[in-house]
């Protein structure tokens, strides 16, 4: 009975290799026995065949999955991008501050140039109305 059980391993390890052949790292097992399959056995090769395959499947998609290296480049750029913004958003907030200190001071000058010229024209009617009088 070992060698029906040996050859059912081998015949397991082979479907698998069938299924996916370029999983395998080893070389392909060949079962010695003369004796050809029983439909038994054709059907549990079969059966390892397909859960092979949906194995095959399953670590596939796992390993989409778990390779996250192009989404971790997709964030080094969005992060990139984010600290790039954020430097324009300082530096044009800046010009902001500055543009309003601009204003500001200006319309100080504005109103100590009104207030000068409001004495002066106090200044040239007093004169006007003492020449007058």
């Amino acid at each position: 009975m070992p060698s029906a059980t040996l050859d059912l391993a081998t015949s397991a390890i082979a479907a698998a290799q069938v299924a996916d052949p370029s999983q395998s790292t080893e070389k392909p097992i060949v079962t010695t026995s003369a004796v050809p399959p029983t439909m038994g056995e054709l059907s549990l090769r079969a059966d390892i065949a397909e859960k092979c395959r949906r194995l095959n499947e399953k670590k596939a998609a796992l390993d989409a999955k778990t390779d996250t290296s192009a989404n971790r480049a997709e964030l080094e750029t969005l992060r990139t991008e984010l600290e790039s913004l954020e430097e324009r958003v300082r530096v044009t907030k800046q010009l902001i501050r500055d543009k309003e200190a601009l204003i500001a001071r200006s319309q100080d000058e504005a109103k100590g140039l009104t207030a000068d010229l409001k004495t002066d024209l106090a200044e040239i009617r007093t004169e006007q109305s003492a020449g007058d009088g």
